[in-house]
């Protein structure tokens, strides 16, 4: 007899293969990002506690969220992306665009091949706070890894933003 554990029809689970990217620079261009080599996202919420006599824990507060996210992106990408950023960046006195200074919004969306449902997430308010790269002889293309100081993450479900909080 089989077991009853686990379903007997096979499911596609959302992968890499099947995400779309895109990053809106805030009052200006929409990038389709196909060229990411990964993107990271977390959400964690401090609680701060309220406690009696012998240290008996009595109340919390609703908490703070905080946010961080990083991608990785390939050169080429890397350079479309500071394009669109340079378009509504500052100028310096030298005139050096601070793209530093520009925010954009990250939407991710999965949907499986053959699935109606959409698995999404928006990360906005997006600024890059650290680049770098790692170059070694390989035969693989370049890649940056950017820190990003991030201001909301959301999910979406049925219509409905989720926020951690």
């Amino acid at each position: 007899m089989p077991s009853q554990s686990f379903p007997t029809l096979n499911g596609d689970a959302p992968s890499w293969a099947d995400i779309d990217l895109n990053f809106s620079v805030h009052e200006g261009e929409v990038l389709d990002m196909e060229d990411l080599a990964g993107v990271k996202w977390g959400r964690k919420v401090e609680i701060g506690e309220q406690r009696g006599t012998g240290g008996r824990l009595k109340k919390r507060t609703g908490g703070r969220p905080s946010f961080e996210a990083s991608i990785t992106i390939y050169r080429d990408a890397y350079v479309k992306l500071l394009r669109a950023l340079m378009a509504k960046a500052p100028r310096d006195k030298a005139g050096r665009a601070l793209v530093g200074k520009v925010a954009f919004d990250i939407e991710i969306q999965f949907t499986p091949f053959g699935a109606d449902e959409l698995h999404e997430v928006s990360i906005t308010g997006c600024r890059i706070m650290e680049d770098g790269e790692d170059s070694k002889d390989s035969a693989d293309p370049n890649q940056l890894e950017l820190a990003l100081h991030v201001m909301e993450i959301t999910n979406t479900i049925d219509g409905v933003e989720v926020l951690l909080v």
